[in-house]
């Protein structure tokens, strides 16, 4: 599993951790599967190729400009690495203890519109979905669910 996980209090988020972290001889590395190191020099070209006006334009060949000016500094693997990204699912999972909206919704008789303990599956309205939960989900307990060794949860009650 390589996911980053983040606590507090009433919400857990996870979301896919694409590199690779290494230490070897005390010195820290990054990777993006283990072709393209990542540091600070790459995250800067990235940036600036995201925000260059080109990178906005309706042609195609407009766009890649400013990939193909600096592309033979990281072996033509700038492209590579930049599709990946853009193409990467994130992942984004987030458990909420959400007492406040819950008795709202009870007040309106619509509690299993927004189940007091519930897992947000993506980030927009647009996509997101709620899946509730009969209790608090442990740290643990999240975590597991990400586990592919471990046994899987099952939807009790699905209507």
């Amino acid at each position: 599993m390589s996911r980053l996980f983040f606590f507090n209090e009433k919400k857990y988020y996870s979301i896919n951790f694409p590199f690779t972290y290494i230490i070897d001889n005390n010195k820290p590395s990054i990777s993006y599967k283990n072709i393209v190191e990542i540091n600070s020099k790459i995250i800067s070209q990235l940036i600036e190729i995201l925000n260059d006006t080109r990178f906005d334009s309706e042609y195609s060949l407009d766009f890649i400009e400013p990939i193909s000016e600096i592309e033979s500094e990281y072996e033509n693997k700038l492209w590579f690495l930049l599709k990946e990204l853009l193409m990467l699912e994130d992942g984004y999972v987030r458990f909420d203890n959400d007492k406040e909206l819950y008795m709202k919704a009870k007040e309106e008789n619509k509690e299993h519109t927004h189940p007091e303990n519930h897992l947000d599956i993506f980030y927009t309205n647009g996509n997101t979905f709620k899946i509730g939960l009969e209790s608090i989900s442990r740290y643990d307990e999240f975590i597991d669910f990400f586990d592919l060794k471990t046994d899987c949860k099952y939807l009790k009650n699905f209507r």
